[in-house]
């Protein structure tokens, strides 16, 4: 089964969407400053560390992943790409934020409309791996941590839906 993007949701001056093609560069950017001015805890600043962690996020990733039957969306503020999540089957698999929106209720909206997407696939839980960044955020929206992790491999956690 293909799974659907959700329509576009209107969350205040947040508006998720599904991703389109001429997003790519865009998200590409994104995940990149994400991970490189969010993720301190996670790499350290190790220039080698995000080096490794950022080589394949440019746009030709994200163009295949909307190629492939992933749930890709977008969250915009004022016509500007400024978050992005994804998730394939019953996994969340992405959710960055551009860095200047951080703590705007960005990642929150995808993250809730990612669940909805999940839902509606018959998903009943929905699993993810955690940053050491984000955990709290999650723990902070009801997902549980289900094993011990690490930074390289991520946290697993779960949530019912």
């Amino acid at each position: 089964m293909t799974p659907r993007a959700p329509a576009p949701v209107r969350k205040g001056l947040i508006t998720i969407r599904p991703a389109r093609l001429q997003d790519a560069e865009a998200m590409s950017a994104i995940r990149i400053a994400s991970i490189t001015a969010l993720c301190a805890p996670d790499h350290d600043n190790d220039a080698d560390t995000i080096a490794d962690w950022i080589a394949n996020k440019d746009g030709a990733a994200f163009r295949s992943m909307l190629a492939r039957d992933a749930i890709l969306l977008v969250a915009e503020r004022d016509g500007r790409v400024v978050g992005l999540g994804g998730a394939r089957g019953a996994r969340v698999t992405l959710n960055y934020v551009d860095p200047d929106c951080r703590f705007a209720g960005v990642s929150t909206a995808l993250l809730a409309a990612l669940e909805a997407a999940i839902a509606a696939q018959g998903f009943a839980s929905a699993g993810l791996d955690s940053t050491a960044t984000a955990l709290r955020f999650y723990a902070g929206r009801g997902w549980r941590q289900t094993g011990l992790g690490s930074r390289l491999a991520g946290y697993p956690m779960v949530k019912l839906l």
